[in-house]
């Protein structure tokens, strides 16, 4: 199986739909499928101007043949059998490079009209070249509501449908935002893993499972709206700091550093709740305790998990009865929790402390994938 993927993101590999494509791709790699990734930011797409030269003076052939990338894909794109379309929402539809790419493949097909060969009672084009034969869709977006995605899906099902590509189904990721930023990849590595299977599924059963689809749905930060709310516009406000610029300055784009920042504006509040995304009930078994988090510094506050029956739930305050007790500086946990320093090293360094249960502490890396400590 061959698969070409679309990233329509302008923002290329500091995009949130870069790194779920990555992750899916990967896992159909691993299922034995050939891939690749072409980034449509990279390739100077020239809006199709409706001129009809590929149709009656060069058939086949764009006027922008030799002025941008679109050429130079067409190959793959002809060899593939499967495509993954990947855009975040963009007013609730495709990026303006997305919707170029698919008018740039008006050069693909022959000026007749004829009946379409599965529906006779639609008009179509005859087709000069094969393409792919199934689609797939991923997107992200920023707010935290999956109603959003009703104009997207519609658009890319009806424009599947119509190229006669079976819908292998879509990957939609609401509040997807927090994905694009590299300090919180620890954070997310059990949903990138569970992307990582999605992609394999796709390859050996043509669609994802039921259970992988809801698991892919869960929240990414958890406590709610609220909770998602406070973070984003955390995120917001921490960028109008670094970056306003004077009144009357000239507009120029933030570079992808700027938009990365390497603490990521993310509260220790949220990182300690986010544990719970990471949360392995299998490593749990049968355990029974309360962790508590004293957090100082910058950016204080008294929080705890609490581990029963296989699950694990985020509380603000003290625990009753902790069977351990992390104490530490906000900056320093903030490095934990996002894979910038190790977390052992940090103990045996006395940069933060632990008290109670330390066997418990040990296997924190167990009990959450993407634990540091």
């Amino acid at each position: 199986m061959k698969v070409i993927a679309l990233n329509g993101s302008p923002r290329k590999r500091a995009s949130a739909t870069y790194r779920i494509l990555e992750a899916l791709l990967a896992g159909m790699r691993e299922a034995g499928a050939e891939t690749r990734l072409v980034q449509l930011a990279g390739l100077d797409l020239q809006p199709c101007v409706g001129c009809y030269t590929c149709w009656v003076a060069t058939p086949g052939e764009c006027i922008h043949r030799d002025r941008d990338g679109m050429a130079g894909i067409m190959s793959a794109w002809r060899d593939a059998d499967v495509v993954v379309f990947g855009t975040p929402l963009y007013h609730f539809s495709m990026t303006g490079l997305m919707k170029t790419f698919l008018d740039r493949l008006l050069p693909e097909i022959e000026p007749w009209l004829v009946e379409d060969p599965q529906v006779p009672s639609r008009t179509g084009h005859p087709r000069r070249h094969r393409g792919p034969a199934r689609a797939f869709l991923v997107s992200p977006c920023g707010f935290p509501d999956t109603d959003q995605f009703a104009p997207l899906v519609h658009t890319f099902r009806y424009i599947a449908e119509r190229h006669h590509w079976m819908w292998m189904g879509e990957l939609l990721r609401t509040g997807g935002e927090p994905l694009s930023r590299t300090a919180l990849a620890p954070l997310f590595e059990p949903y990138f893993a569970d992307v990582h299977r999605a992609g394999a599924a796709l390859v050996r059963e043509g669609r994802i499972p039921d259970p992988l689809a809801e698991a892919l749905g869960r929240d990414l930060v958890p406590g709610g709206r609220a909770a998602f709310y406070e973070q984003a516009n955390r995120f917001w406000k921490d960028l109008l700091a670094r970056h306003r610029r004077p009144a009357g300055a000239i507009p120029t784009a933030l570079t992808e550093d700027d938009l990365d920042p390497p603490d990521a504006g993310l509260s220790c509040k949220t990182l300690v709740a986010g544990m719970t995304t990471a949360f392995d009930p299998a490593a749990a078994g049968d355990l029974d305790a309360l962790i508590e988090f004293r957090i100082g510094g910058a950016d204080p506050g008294t929080y705890h998990l609490a581990v029963a029956k296989g699950t694990c739930r985020f509380e603000v305050g003290p625990a009753s009865s902790p069977a351990l007790t992390i104490e530490a500086p906000s900056d320093v946990w903030t490095e934990i929790a996002t894979g910038r320093r190790d977390g052992r090293q940090a103990l045996l360094e006395g940069a933060y402390r632990a008290r109670g249960d330390l066997a418990l502490l040990i296997r924190m890396g167990q009990l959450f994938r993407s634990a540091r400590s």
